[in-house]
């Protein structure tokens, strides 16, 4: 908004808007121009409104991103815990591990276990955090 020249003052505005005001092209001009303004004014309105929901949308987004994620985390938990129960004799857990229970894990199970736990790895640090937060 442009400032008023300084031999101006608030008076004055008055004054030209009364005079501007006295003929039909004036009040129409004056009508004219506050309108446009308004609709100037509900332009930018809008645009805020659409910039705060999409910023909304995307941080719904994020944060069901991280509710995957979480749930990926804990499946992959379960199984690498699962491939800990099955790897060590039942009874005492700080006993070593014996080669043949590997035989007693169905063919394949090893190795999807060990991607799951890749995957796992694979996370980066914030939603590593965020699981153990």
């Amino acid at each position: 908004m442009l400032a008023p020249p300084q031999s101006i003052d608030h008076g004055d505005f008055e004054t030209i808007e009364a005079a501007v005001m006295e003929t039909e092209r004036g009040r129409w001009f004056l009508a004219e121009f506050a309108r446009r303004r308004h609709a100037d004014d509900i332009a930018r309105l809008l645009a805020a409104i659409d910039r705060l929901e999409a910023r909304a949308v995307l941080a719904d987004a994020g944060q069901a991103r991280a509710r995957l994620e979480a749930d990926r985390a804990v499946s992959l938990l379960a199984d690498l815990a699962s491939l800990l129960r099955d790897l060590r004799p039942s009874g005492d857990p700080r006993a070593p591990r014996r080669p043949a229970m590997l035989g007693a894990i169905a063919a394949g199970e090893l190795e999807r276990r060990l991607a799951a736990l890749a995957q796992l790895d694979g996370l980066d640090v914030e939603t590593k955090l965020n699981l153990l937060g």
